[in-house]
């Protein structure tokens, strides 16, 4: 028999591999004989209760933990004055593989939708090994951002007066100056790869290379800043998670590339209104 508790400041400790370091303003723990096995974890915003963090160890699934969490955390919301709940995940699209976290909000009567701002995971290890990425070693004008930032800041203003947004405001207090880089040709700045970090996990937010420059140019460029920050990582471990989402032209292509996947991933958001 399963058993729900409250996570707070005194049990907290018990969760915290679940939670990784995240507060919430509403977070339940799964028990079974007073062992943790999963969460549930969210924030209520305009009335909507976000789930964050939905998890249940793999060898307590299908007995109902992750139904109790979901509907004990919604309860609690409600009394709080949310009015829906949402939960939104990244999943990759493969010919006849269901999804069963679309399986399992659709059962309890949630509406599931998709789009392609999906993202892709990989450790740092699979980069330090990929061969496009070792082959722009050979680019020698790509630094870090750290090294050229007036550069860099010139190549952002230039863009953002052009209606080119790079990188989101909210964002830049999260960029990684030492391990974003940029590509310099005749002087001036023609790419950018812009990474931030949360914790211990790297994002590759954005890969941009100017439209003017030639297509081989381009790829030279985007292995040879990819590559560089790469290198900059150089005393992180291979199993570092870096998440690559880029958003700007030709991601999903340069992804497939570099990773050799060649299923694309979405987000997928469920949505109920209590």
């Amino acid at each position: 028999m399963f058993s729900i508790t409250s996570i707070n400041k005194n049990n907290r400790a018990l969760f915290e591999s679940y939670l990784e370091g995240h507060e919430y303003s509403l977070a339940l723990g799964l028990l079974e004989s007073g062992q943790p096995c999963g969460v549930i974890a969210g924030r209520t915003s305009d009335r909507v209760f976000e789930i964050k963090q939905l998890y249940v160890e793999e060898k307590y699934r299908h007995r109902g933990g992750a139904l109790e969490l979901t509907l004990a955390a919604g309860d609690l919301a409600g009394e709080c004055g949310a009015r829906a709940m949402e939960a939104s995940w990244n999943y990759f699209v493969k010919d006849g593989q269901e999804d069963c976290l679309e399986g399992f909000f659709t059962a309890m009567g949630c509406e599931v939708d998709e789009d392609n701002k999906g993202y892709y995971e990989v450790s740092l290890g699979e980069l330090r090994q990929n061969r496009h990425i070792k082959a722009g070693a050979k680019a020698a004008d790509c630094y870090r951002v750290a090294d050229r930032p007036r550069e860099y800041e010139a190549y952002i203003r230039n863009h953002e007066k052009h209606g080119e947004i790079l990188l989101e405001r909210s964002e830049y207090a999260s960029l990684a100056q030492q391990n974003s880089t940029v590509c310099i040709r005749k002087g001036e700045v023609c790419g950018a790869l812009l990474v931030t970090k949360a914790r211990d996990i790297y994002t590759v937010r954005n890969i941009y290379i100017d439209r003017e420059v030639k297509a081989a140019t381009a790829v030279s460029a985007i292995m040879g800043m990819m590559c560089r920050a790469v290198q900059t990582l150089e005393k992180a471990p291979d199993d570092t998670k870096v998440i690559m989402q880029p958003v700007s032209n030709k991601g999903e292509e340069l992804m497939e590339l570099l990773l050799g996947q060649e299923v694309r991933p979405v987000t997928k958001r469920a949505y109920m209104e209590y």
